[in-house]
């Protein structure tokens, strides 16, 4: 269950108290490291998510896994989260934090998504259209492949989305066929 409104409070929370203790940079990798950790891990998002677990116990286990790897503002504040009852928006909250990071430290991030790898020279020009686009950010560039593509590219970036793939174009031309003009529909 998402709460967006829930979870950009609670991360703006912790983020002007990291800016006011001046440890930015610390909390953004602890977050980083909690997203990251979450998005990959079924069992712990199942563990966090459960109704059935106590919440004293998802704080236990949470403790274990980021033990010695958490600044103590972030450890407090997943604390104070978890003694609350939001150990379900962990996740959210951390996607959100580093997202208010990004916007501070002037980071844009782009999604490639190509069919196979890509070479330098496609790459630096993928870069240079997207540093066109959003002048004055630095851009980190997250490429992936999707053999399901067929050829082409996805560019996402901005809230915006350039699909170019052999796999649209496919899909393009089966609506057209689907749409006989010459046969009235009924």
């Amino acid at each position: 269950m998402k709460n967006p409104r829930l979870s950009q409070r609670y991360a703006k929370s912790i983020f002007d108290l990291a800016i006011e203790r001046n440890e930015v940079g610390a909390v953004q990798r602890d977050m980083q490291l909690v997203h990251t950790t979450c998005t990959q891990n079924q069992d712990l998002r199942t563990l966090i998510n459960s109704p059935i677990i106590q919440g004293y116990k998802k704080a236990k286990v949470f403790h274990y896994l980021f033990e010695g790897t958490m600044s103590p503002i972030t450890k407090s504040f997943f604390d104070l989260i978890f003694s609350k009852g939001r150990e379900m928006f962990v996740d959210d909250i951390a996607a959100e934090f580093v997202v208010l990071y990004n916007n501070f430290t002037n980071v844009a991030k782009a999604s490639l998504i190509t069919a196979a790898s890509v070479d330098e020279v496609f790459t630096t020009k993928i870069m240079n259209f997207l540093a066109k686009e959003m002048v004055g950010k630095k851009i980190e560039l997250d490429h992936k492949i999707d053999a399901t593509l067929i050829g082409g590219f996805i560019l996402n970036y901005d809230n915006k989305q350039i699909d170019k793939s052999i796999a649209r174009e496919i899909r393009m031309v089966e609506q057209n066929f689907s749409k006989n003009l010459y046969i009235k529909d009924f």
